[in-house]
């Protein structure tokens, strides 16, 4: 199953991506291990790096993709 997971960059003072923080990060990250391919959307109002990061989730794919909010 394709699953998009909507989220905030920042989330109690820790980098939801970089630092694998929380709920946020382990969500995604346990459907992927659970065969999905999962897509995070971080948005971020702070002036972090856009891009695009892969993270190892095997079976399944865990992609977090860094947007500015749309207004």
């Amino acid at each position: 199953m394709r699953i998009a997971f909507l989220c905030k960059r920042r989330y109690m003072g820790k980098d939801v991506i970089a630092d694998r923080y929380a709920r946020l990060y382990e969500i995604p990250f346990q459907l992927a291990r659970l065969g999905h391919d999962v897509r995070g959307f971080c948005l971020s109002y702070q002036g972090h790096d856009e891009g695009q990061w892969e993270h190892d989730a095997a079976p399944g794919r865990l992609t977090w993709e860094r947007r500015p909010p749309a207004l």
